[in-house]
């Protein structure tokens, strides 16, 4: 791991990646936007050479279909490239990774393309948001009684100002 560390660490990311990448020996505290940014930017280069050709190849399934589905504007052509992509990186598990690799979680992909269909692109119905802004009304907790009450008076001092 110390290898694939060094090939992370050397990389410059976009101008669009804010946060410059941590070793993989610390993925256990990254925060989501960095499992993002190894997800569609680090990992196929830094596991190019390290992982065989047909698990990259595997791999590099799930990471365009994901490029696809984020970009701003996606057309029908499009979707239905993912939808190819997504059920063939989901069958293609099964073989690479036996039958356990089946979770409920790997199931949900073969649905993603009904999702895009249905909401849009996958940025526009993100839990970021939702994320970032319980993170805030947790930081004005202090104490474990009367939490509505704390979080009230907190939103109206930050109102008030």
């Amino acid at each position: 791991i110390a290898e694939l560390d060094e090939r992370l660490l050397a990389m410059r990311p976009p101008k669009d990646v804010r946060r410059m990448p941590r070793p993989l020996t610390e993925r256990k505290f990254w925060k989501a936007k960095e499992l993002e940014n190894w997800l569609l930017y680090y990992s196929i280069p830094v596991l190019e050479g390290f992982l065989p050709d047909r698990h990259l190849r595997h791999w590099a399934l799930l990471i365009e279909s994901l490029h696809v589905v984020l970009e701003k504007r996606i057309f029908i052509s499009d979707i239905d490239a993912v939808d190819i992509m997504m059920l063939e990186f989901v069958v293609t598990a099964q073989h690479l990774y036996e039958q356990n690799s089946m979770s409920f979680n790997m199931h949900q992909l073969s649905h993603l393309v009904k999702g895009v269909l249905l909401w849009g692109p996958l940025w526009a119905h993100s839990a970021f948001p939702f994320d970032c802004g319980n993170g805030y009304l947790k930081a004005r907790v202090k104490a474990s009684n009367g939490i509505p009450q704390q979080l009230c008076r907190a939103l109206a001092l930050q109102t008030a100002v």
